[in-house]
């Protein structure tokens, strides 16, 4: 038989087995510290990001909230929308014009800017307008979407990342009517439209796209139609500019309004 544990035995192996679950135990809390500490910084990261997504390229913002978008533009450019947020022509469904301010060495030249503090030395360009339009889905259309449902968002490889929440079929369709119904409008002696048509992506939006030019007594404008759909609307983006041997206002500009389209925010609800 095995020799019996004396009482001071007995006391240390007890004070042993207490300090063991002390150490056991701050580690533990230790771990959780951590742990807590990786998730309130991982979350503050998050938010910083999604603030700074969220604002865009630009500080300057127009909300169109009856219209369920939000954009956002350089302090060179100017936003022409209705005071009161309704569409600026609801005859042609033109929510705003969108376009570059220049600046003018006379202080008694026509403004088009707001800006109190500039409005003597900057006016319209008229080169370039970039029109945002808005639209309700026709009778036909719905019933197009209806025989056509929505096969929903396109995931990843591995199921993990949604790729898509464009439907691309809608977004084709939609595309196509508008191009036919401005190919049918449109005076055919100033208009020459490509039918090419091709998608173009940003972050989080697909446009549908294609291209027109237009003969005017200044010269050629050059046009980028974008479609983007949506559940209930859909919205036409035109971007047109001149473009001569004089003056490129359409690539001059290109680029900047490229990175305006990539913050173009869709609001309210998602599809």
């Amino acid at each position: 038989m095995g020799k019996k544990k004396t009482k001071e035995q007995s006391v240390w192996q007890q004070r042993k087995t207490t300090l063991l679950y002390l150490i056991v135990l701050v580690v533990v809390i230790m771990v959780m510290v951590m742990s807590v500490r990786s998730i309130i910084s991982y979350v503050e990261t998050n938010d910083i990001s999604s603030s700074e997504e969220e604002q865009g390229v630009y500080k300057n913002k127009y909300n169109a909230s009856r219209f369920f978008f939000r954009l956002y533009y350089p302090d060179q450019w100017y936003v022409n929308a209705d005071a009161n947020g309704f569409m600026l022509d609801d005859t042609k469904n033109l929510v705003l014009e969108l376009y570059p301010l220049v600046q003018v060495l006379h202080t008694d030249a026509p403004t088009s800017s707001p800006d109190s503090e500039t409005a003597s030395t900057m006016v319209r360009d008229p080169s370039l307008t970039a029109s945002f339009y808005y639209y309700a889905y026709s009778e036909e259309q719905k019933q197009w979407m209806e025989e056509h449902p929505s096969d929903g968002p396109v995931l990843s490889a591995d199921l993990t990342e949604v790729e898509s929440k464009t439907d691309l079929d809608l977004l084709d369709k939609i595309t196509r009517d508008v191009y036919a119904s401005m190919v049918s409008t449109y005076d055919a002696q100033k208009y020459t439209f490509k039918e090419e048509f091709s998608n173009y992506e940003t972050q989080d939006i697909t446009f549908g796209h294609f291209t027109y030019q237009l003969k005017q007594e200044d010269g050629t404008y050059d046009a980028d139609v974008y479609v983007a759909v949506r559940a209930s609307n859909y919205y036409v983006i035109v971007y047109e500019g001149l473009h001569t041997e004089e003056e490129n206002a359409y690539g001059t500009h290109q680029k900047v309004f490229k990175s305006m389209l990539e913050g173009f925010r869709f609001s309210v609800f998602d599809d």
